[in-house]
């Protein structure tokens, strides 16, 4: 009876060391556009359901650590304005990881018209005016937006940005 009490204690104690024993990895988070570390970007741990098993986030070096809980899963780096990259874990304790920009807004033209109504009279084609401006995204280059409709926001004179409610 003493022997089980023991094997029993043995076997409770291996199995808490077990569970517990979680790989942690590191690295490096590098924007290949920018030539800089990428600070704050989303670092997870997902499984083959793709669902978030762990995360964490880079500091302002870009470094990152992470304890992980399966080595099997896969390790997805992803930040705004960034292509997200996925990567095997498979046994790497340290990663560098360089994310590339998926900007392809480059460029907008605004052009607004109304239709003119004469009422019966006749109105000159010198009175009648219509109002375009363009803007240049090279302008914008080193501000942060998720959408055309904030780069556009107070860019566009007389433009009105209004959102979706989805009812």
């Amino acid at each position: 009876m003493n022997n089980i009490k023991y094997l029993l204690t043995l076997a409770m104690c291996f199995s808490c060391a077990v569970a517990f024993a979680q790989k942690r990895i590191s690295g490096h988070v590098w924007s290949k556009t920018e030539n800089g570390p990428v600070i704050m970007a989303n670092v997870a741990e997902i499984d083959n359901s793709n669902r978030v098993v762990s995360a964490t986030a880079t500091d302002a070096n870009g470094n990152f650590s992470l304890a992980i809980k399966n080595p099997n899963n896969r390790l997805q780096i992803s930040y705004i304005g960034y292509e997200t990259k996925r990567l095997p874990i498979a046994g790497q304790a340290s990663f560098k990881i360089e994310l590339l920009d998926k900007n392809t807004f480059k460029a907008a033209t605004v052009v607004a018209t109304r239709k003119m109504q004469s009422n019966g009279l006749a109105i000159p084609e010198r009175e009648i005016s219509v109002a375009q401006q363009s803007l240049n995204m090279d302008e914008m280059e080193g501000l942060s937006f998720e959408t055309a409709g904030e780069a556009l926001q107070g860019q566009i004179a007389g433009l009105d940005i209004v959102a979706n409610s989805g009812n």
